[in-house]
């Protein structure tokens, strides 16, 4: 069977990349080894972290940073995608929407979430369950953890947001006990939150914590907030259910991977493309191809079992991430794509003693594909196209830049194919 689309990888650049080309009523195929690294990801959409011209500072407009830097780097992603990074954001937020996964937020605006450890980070695009709706009216914030849970500490929790934009007021640390003897994961503790017998049992303490300390006022008090670890089910309906028996405010916040918000974002954009008819290859990896009068014709594809079969298209999307993803790979003196052999770009780490946690410190991050501005890696070659991290001139870690460089690459890049 030829298709009109095949994708080449399951992140965030993938299937956006996917479900654009369905939109547009494309016959698409997703070539997934593994499920990608969206799982592992907050939920959360970064677009832009920093001011470019004081880089300590947050950026309060990500969109205006943007612009300012496909100036200054015309060789950046973004640079081939400002013309339609506005639409590709509301692109997603309509199909995430279809199946039930909401964003809140835009591209002109940065937003404050609160972490597992009780820090800020800045995203543009959060999900509703980690909203804080007027934050200067809070006066009593409860963080709940759980016994044998490793991956929140209330107490911790609690200390370090004296250092953020949350007022002072009544904190109080629960850790409940669900007779779990083992220690628990987030994906475990998911599933039992799941169960009505044990969400009860959680809402029943934090009621009788409220009721004993006189801190809720009313039916329903925004003045209380209740904190948990995103692990409020594998969709929005725990959240829902939590709220509203005990009618305060709750979030829930990001953590250590696997995240469970990750998998909620996943699991929507999976079930948006298996609704408009798209297919997937999983447990697959392209191991050669064929190119016929100066186009890709088509991949080979070895599935789990050591078979291999032909796969015929039109147009080729490569989304395969970058190191971490194994879009990229290291050799002991070069790096390599392992997919179409393409030449990648190097950035040589200098100064092995810089921070790795700084925008200077981590100059390896910016190596990829040279791509042109309709996304192509290979000259000569008009029907493939390269997408998120796997491109070159962008340091995504530090930018916090990465799934806004994805989702708008592989967006332009399916309205092309």
């Amino acid at each position: 069977m030829k298709y009109d689309v095949v994708v080449i990888g399951s992140g965030m650049s993938g299937l956006v990349a996917a479900a654009k080309a369905v939109s547009r009523k494309r016959n698409t195929l997703i070539i997934t080894k593994g499920q990608g690294m969206l799982p592992l990801t907050s939920g959360c959409i970064d677009l832009w972290g920093y001011q470019l011209d004081n880089p300590k500072v947050f950026a309060a407009n990500p969109f205006e940073e943007i612009r300012k830097l496909v100036l200054r780097n015309p060789k950046h992603p973004y640079a081939k995608v400002l013309d339609v990074l506005p639409e590709s954001v509301d692109f997603l937020k309509k199909i995430l929407q279809a199946s039930g996964y909401f964003l809140i937020g835009n591209i002109y605006e940065n937003r404050k979430v609160l972490t597992a450890l009780g820090t800020e980070r800045i995203t543009a695009l959060i999900p509703p369950s980690m909203v804080v709706k007027e934050p200067e009216k809070i006066r009593t914030i409860i963080a709940v953890g759980f016994k044998n849970y490793l991956d929140f500490f209330p107490e911790m929790f609690l200390d370090n947001l004296k250092n953020t934009s949350l007022p002072k007021g009544v904190k109080v640390p629960l850790t409940i006990d669900l007779g779990i003897p083992e220690a628990l994961r987030s994906n475990h503790l998911s599933y039992l939150l799941e169960r009505k017998e044990v969400l009860d049992r959680v809402a029943d303490e934090i009621n009788g914590t409220l009721t004993a300390s006189g801190l809720k006022t009313g039916n329903y008090d925004e003045s209380v907030l209740v904190v948990f670890p995103a692990v409020l089910g594998r969709d929005f309906d725990i959240y829902n259910k939590i709220t509203k028996t005990l009618a305060v405010q709750v979030i829930e916040v990001p953590g250590l991977p696997p995240s469970i918000p990750g998998q909620r974002l996943n699991k929507a954009l999976i079930s948006y493309l298996r609704k408009k008819g798209a297919e997937f290859y999983h447990n697959s990896e392209v191991t050669g191809y064929t190119i016929e009068n100066g186009r890709i014709s088509s991949v080979a594809v070895k599935d789990s079992s050591n078979n291999t079969r032909q796969i015929e298209a039109e147009s080729f999307i490569l989304a395969t991430g970058s190191f971490m993803g194994g879009g990229l790979l290291a050799k002991k003196d070069s790096l390599c794509e392992p997919v179409f052999k393409l030449p990648v770009v190097e950035y040589k780490q200098q100064d092995h003693e810089a921070c790795f946690l700084t925008i200077e410190g981590m100059p390896f991050l910016n190596a990829g594909l040279e791509v042109d501005g309709e996304l192509r890696p290979l000259k000569g070659v008009n029907n493939l196209y390269a997408v998120g991290s796997i491109l070159a001139h962008s340091n995504y870690a530090a930018e916090k830049s990465g799934l806004g460089v994805a989702l708008s690459t592989g967006y332009k890049a399916a309205s092309l194919a």
